[in-house]
């Protein structure tokens, strides 16, 4: 079992942004739970930095260390980002972002797509980590004082 949470509850945890590319684990009472931490930085990017830098950072991830660990780009979003949200439409469809973001990921020798499912059955969890009460980055903003 496993869920998918944004990045920034990790960090409050004290991990290190490089260290998000897989999942961890926590548990209370004998019982766990699988954690992957959403990207901020490629919630930001995508569908907002044209196709090829978004495709080039996806790429760079490769680069960061991890212990002999499937490194993983991890991303999940709203999808009003896609054409709901002003002016992208156009963007996103009109202009043709999707279209060139496909492209680049399928020509792409480095990234390789999978399912949450698939990426946490072939992989070991990063370790044990227990995340504080905290909300995601952008309502603590509005929220707090």
């Amino acid at each position: 079992r496993y869920v998918i949470v944004d990045d920034y509850h990790f960090i409050c945890a004290g991990k290190n942004k490089a260290d998000l590319n897989g999942y961890f684990t926590t548990e209370e009472d004998y019982r766990t739970l699988d954690l992957f931490p959403i990207s901020e930085a490629l919630r930001y990017r995508l569908p907002f930095s044209p196709a090829p830098e978004a495709i080039t950072y996806i790429e760079s991830l490769i680069d960061q260390s991890t212990n002999g660990h499937q490194p993983a780009a991890i991303y999940f979003d709203d999808i009003e980002k896609f054409g709901i949200w002003p002016e992208t439409y156009q963007w996103v469809y009109e202009r043709g972002w999707l279209e060139q973001f496909i492209q680049g990921v399928l020509a792409s020798p480095y990234i390789r797509l999978q399912r949450y499912r698939d990426y946490h059955a072939s992989e070991k969890t990063r370790g044990i980590i227990y995340l504080p009460t905290t909300s995601y980055i952008e309502m603590n903003e509005w929220t707090l004082p």
